[in-house]
C-alpha cells in the first residue's frame, strides 16, 4: 500500500487504505489484496519475495483486526452479513461535489438479506445519512454494514466492524 509514502503507517494512510480496502472487500467479485497489506508491508513487489517483516504485524495489529474483521462480514460468518455473499449490487447514492464524496451501495443474495455499504471518501463528516437505504422492505431482516474507524478506535488501536439493523440513519 503506497498511500502515504513517506509514512505508510500514518493515520492518514491507515485511514484511506482501509477505506480502500473496505469498499474492495464488499464489492461484487473476488477480493484481492497484495500480499502484507493487511499490516502495512511497504516493501516493493519481487517475483521472489522475503518473508513479511513480523514487526510489522505486531506494530499494525489495528489495520491486521479490521482485515479479519471485514472477512468474516464478506463471508458471512457471524451470519449478519448475508447480502455480501450475493451477486447483487446496485448504487443507491452519489454525492461527488467538493468535499461531499460519498457513495451508498446495496449488496444482496435474496430480498431481505441486504447490506448498505456507506463510504465516504470525503472530509466532510456525517453523524447521519439519511439517503439511500432501502426503506418498504422487512427492516428487520435488512442488514447494514457498520465499520467506524475514527470513532472507535483506529488511533487507540481497535477494529468496530460488526452488522447491525439497517434503521432511520
Amino acid at each position: 500500500m503506497k498511500i502515504a509514502g513517506a509514512d505508510p503507517s500514518s493515520y492518514a494512510a491507515r485511514k484511506r487504505g482501509m477505506l480502500a480496502a473496505g469498499v474492495l472487500m464488499t464489492a461484487p467479485g473476488a477480493p484481492m489484496i497484495f500480499m502484507g497489506q493487511e499490516m502495512l508491508e511497504d516493501t516493493k513487489f519481487d517475483p521472489q519475495p522475503a518473508p513479511l517483516d513480523g514487526a510489522n504485524a505486531a506494530s499494525n495489529a489495528q489495520v491486521r483486526a479490521f482485515y479479519k474483521d471485514m472477512i468474516r462480514l464478506r463471508r458471512n460468518l457471524d451470519g449478519v452479513s448475508a447480502g455480501l455473499t450475493g451477486k447483487n449490487v446496485a448504487m443507491t447514492q452519489l454525492n461527488d461535489g467538493s468535499g461531499n464524496k460519498v457513495l451508498v451501495y446495496r449488496r444482496w443474495n435474496v430480498v431481505g438479506d441486504d447490506a448498505m455499504v456507506i463510504a465516504n471518501f470525503g472530509a466532510k463528516k456525517y453523524t447521519s445519512l439519511r439517503r439511500g437505504c432501502p426503506f418498504g422492505r422487512d427492516l428487520g431482516r435488512t442488514r447494514r454494514l457498520r465499520c467506524d474507524q475514527v470513532r472507535r478506535g483506529l488511533r487507540r488501536g481497535g477494529s468496530d466492524c460488526r452488522g447491525g439493523h439497517c434503521g432511520g440513519a
